[in-house]
Order: C-alpha cells, then structure tokens, then sequence
C-alpha cells in the first residue's frame, strides 16, 4: 500500500514532501532559536516518513540527493555541534525509517526495471497522442480523463489507462499544448533568473541561504523528474 495523500500518486506526495523537507532541514541549520530549529528538524524528519511512506523510488532518491547538498552546504557554511547532531538526527531517521521498511522498498527498488520503463512509456507515448490531435493541449488536470476516453487503449490496449504522464515535460506539453509548455518554461527561466540576481544583490544570513535551499530543492526534484520519466 502506498500513501498519496489528496494529490492523486503518491509520487506527487513523494515530490512535494522531499521539496519541503529540503527547506526545512536547511531552515533547521540556519535558524538560531532552539525551539523553531527543533520544530523545523521535527517536519524534515517528518518528510523523510511520508517520502518512505509513498514507496517512491524518485522521491526517496531525490530526498537523499538533497539532504546530501544540504549537508556539505551546512559542514562548510554553519559548522557547529548542533548542526551537526541536526544532520546526524536526520540521516539515523532515514537509516532507521528504510531498515523497517527495507522488504518494501526492496521489492520496489528492484523490481523488472524493463517492464517498468515499458508502462511509464506508455504513459508518455499518450502525452504525444494527445498533443497531436490536440495542439492547444487537452486542457490542465485533464490528461487522465482523456486517457480513459481515447488516448490510453492508443497508447497500449493492455494498460489501465488514467495514470499522468510521469515526465513533468510531456504532461504539460499534453496538458496545455505548445504554447502552454513555451510559456511554462519561461515562467521558470524568469524564476531562476529572479533567485539568481537576489544571489548577488542579497546579505542576510537566512535569506540567501534559503534561496539556495530553494534552489536545491526544485533543480533536484526537476532533474529526478527526468529519471523517473
């Protein structure tokens, strides 16, 4: 059984949690009151939980890559006792959280990798059926739906049809069309060209560094995307 929460896959759950995980733990690390540092630890161990919690072998991947980054940032930039027992806390909850889970997470690590690309394909095979017919896209969130009228049985009559597109790429591209994927990546270019000028011009000692944990959070979560797509 996999947890997902209200936002449909639990690989949704699973990104959303390891971005927000990475934020926290880095707020934990920076923050100098005790009592907000040890809530914040709290909701980072808590997100190591929900990532192992959703069995997502891109989730639990890109939370590892991520409190990896956090860590060497943190011993170089705040080396401290406590922000190395706040590393250590949260890497033993990790550790101890895949020990108990280790027969799961096991069986879903290692399962047929080809027939496992072979259904995520498919699911990308539908994004490119949509955009063909629908140039303007199918509209947003309507990509299962148009898999259980049409697209699904194209794609391969044999799969049960309704899952997104794992590839946040061609779900848009089949979600809102050409323009609507254009128009998608400029918004993230103008994200990152905003954070990157704030790099320059921006002192303060929690500001910078939570942009950073930003930043780590979001290219992490966008580059396991295109593993798990």
């Amino acid at each position: 059984m996999r947890v997902y929460a209200h936002l449909g896959h639990a690989n949704s759950l699973a990104t959303f949690m390891g971005m927000h995980g990475a934020i926290v733990l880095f707020g934990a690390v920076i923050y100098k009151k005790i009592l907000t540092s040890l809530i914040l630890l709290a909701a980072a161990v808590c997100a190591i939980l929900s990532v192992i919690m959703t069995v997502s072998r891109a989730g639990l991947a890109f939370l590892l890559l991520a409190y990896l980054i956090i860590a060497i940032y943190t011993l170089k930039n705040y080396l401290s006792a406590r922000n190395i027992s706040y590393i250590a806390v949260a890497v033993l909850c990790l550790f101890v959280m895949t020990l108990i889970a280790f027969d799961t997470l096991k069986q879903r690590f290692f399962q047929d990798a080809v027939s496992d690309y072979r259904y995520r394909n498919d699911y990308n095979v539908e994004a490119v059926l949509m955009v063909k017919d629908h140039w303007l896209g199918v509209g947003a969130g309507n990509f299962s739906a148009f898999s259980w009228y049409k697209y699904g049985e194209l794609a391969n009559d044999r799969m049960v049809p309704g899952t997104p597109a794992h590839n946040f790429l061609l779900l848009n591209l089949a979600e809102l069309g050409y323009l609507g994927l254009f128009v998608f990546l400029l918004i993230w270019f103008r994200y990152y060209q905003f954070i990157f000028r704030m790099h320059k011009v921006e002192q303060d000692d929690f500001t910078r560094p939570f942009l950073f944990s930003l930043e780590i959070s979001i290219l992490a979560g966008l580059f396991l995307d295109k593993v798990k797509g």
